[in-house]
């Protein structure tokens, strides 16, 4: 972000998620950019969101990284690397899975796809 938009000049919007509310997380975060916390968890809306992280978790978990740097390296270029094909079912199938949630009253959708 700070190469795209320049150092400082943009905000990571954080919600509430256990993950993303760990002290490691918030203090790796608090070195690493601003965040604009308290946010309420996302859990139906962020779908495609979290089937994208479940694609990038598997092709990464695929190379096994021993070290935090090479984790680092891993996820970098995974997600440099991710087909702009994928962005676009996951962006385009986002109605279709909204009804399925509403039809689903918020339970889980998996297995519809």
């Amino acid at each position: 972000m700070d190469k795209e938009f320049g150092k400082w000049n943009w905000i990571l919007m954080q919600d509430g998620a256990p993950a993303h509310t760990s002290r490691s997380t918030k203090e790796y975060l608090s070195k690493k950019c601003s965040v604009l916390e308290n946010w309420p968890p996302i859990r139906r809306i962020s779908i495609q969101l979290r089937i994208f992280w479940g694609i990038m978790g598997k092709r990464i978990s695929l190379e096994a990284p021993k070290t935090e740097k090479k984790l680092e390296a891993i996820v970098r270029r995974v997600w440099k690397n991710i087909e702009w094909g994928v962005i676009e079912n996951l962006v385009s199938s986002m109605e279709k899975r909204l009804r399925l949630v509403v039809e689903h009253k918020g339970e889980s959708i998996n297995g519809h796809f």
